[in-house]
């Protein structure tokens, strides 16, 4: 009887710890789902991952092209968006808008390629990275050209009228501005992520072995492309002294710290969301589809920049928060 009693004892016991170890596997889960539905803009859930989801399936069953070639599409197709904009006329300005949302579209597919063909990897990401900047300069480069030589054409169609004198500091200031904007959103959904997602803060990581290595030596595998490395550790830098996160020092987190953070930080990171860098391009896109190219830029310096810097106060009092929960 009584070893009946202590088998049917254990039994239990086993199969409440394995619910247990079930119960908090799915927590984590919802976790993982909860912090990755807070940080992805709500235009590429709308627009840009839904045509995404359709060129991945074309590419991944009709072709053998790589998420790197993806990532060079998308920058070949912005560079495209770019040349149209020096033209200046209504109907350069329009094709300029739809290449440029081809280009946010390819941008958006490269990611899902790779994870679907398993083949992701630091660099690709150090790619994508650099891709959307020289898009984004190219552009900015074109709409100063344009706004310059074009300036009674382009001046024409403008909603708030601005002086050939002051197009250039216009430009300059709101792609300033834009650059700052995305710089922390994408520090703050990388990170945060990054650590419910496999409980590694990788920043983290890469400073200590940054310190460790601070000789000059290198790991076999960053031979290869020591100038992307290079990029990549002064773009993080930049962006840590930008958004420093002060509540996270640690560089690995125990499963119920994961689940912690993903609640606490759900609704920062969604804030941060309406600064990221689609919504700074499908603004772009529908301003040189009404043939305006330079008042969306006063949109990314005064009210985007008064969010920005509520968000800062806001990002600062709330890792206090985060700091007490983490510690304990």
């Amino acid at each position: 009887m009584f070893p009946a009693a202590g088998f049917w004892c254990r039994m239990s016991t086993e199969t409440s710890d394995t619910g247990n170890a079930m119960t908090q596997q799915d927590t984590l889960r919802e976790a993982i789902d909860r912090i990755h539905r807070a940080g992805d803009e709500s235009i590429n859930t709308l627009l840009n991952r839904p045509l995404a989801d359709l060129c991945v399936a074309f590419f991944y069953r009709y072709t053998s092209i790589s998420a790197n070639q993806v990532t060079m599409l998308a920058m070949f197709t912005g560079i495209l968006s770019a040349v149209a904009v020096l033209y200046g006329t209504p109907t350069s300005l329009f094709i300029t808008g739809l290449l440029f949302q081809a280009s946010a579209v390819f941008d958006c597919a490269d990611g899902q390629l790779a994870r679907l063909k398993g083949t992701t990897s630091k660099f690709g990401r150090i790619l994508d990275g650099i891709s959307d900047y020289v898009v984004g300069f190219a552009n900015v480069g074109a709409t100063i050209y344009a706004c310059t030589v074009h300036y009674e054409t382009v001046s024409a169609y403008a909603i708030i009228p601005f002086s050939e004198n002051s197009a250039l500091p216009l430009i300059l200031l709101g792609f300033g501005s834009l650059v700052l904007h995305i710089l922390s959103f994408d520090h703050l959904k990388t990170r945060i992520s990054g650590i419910v997602n496999t409980g590694i803060d990788q920043i983290a990581k890469d400073r200590m072995r940054l310190a460790r290595h601070s000789d000059g030596k290198r790991q076999s595998r960053h031979r290869r492309h020591p100038a992307v490395i290079y990029i990549n550790r002064f773009y993080t830098g930049l962006q840590e002294i930008l958004l420093p996160l002060g509540a996270y020092t640690k560089i690995h987190y125990t499963e119920r710290e994961r689940i912690a953070i993903a609640r606490q930080e759900e609704r920062l990171v969604f804030l941060w969301s309406f600064l990221g860098p689609n919504t700074h391009i499908i603004l772009s896109i529908i301003g040189v589809l009404c043939r305006d190219l330079t008042s969306v830029y006063w949109v990314f310096i005064i009210p985007f920049n008064l969010y920005y810097i509520c968000l800062l106060i806001y990002t600062k009092w709330h890792m206090k928060k985060s700091k007490e929960i983490i510690s304990s």
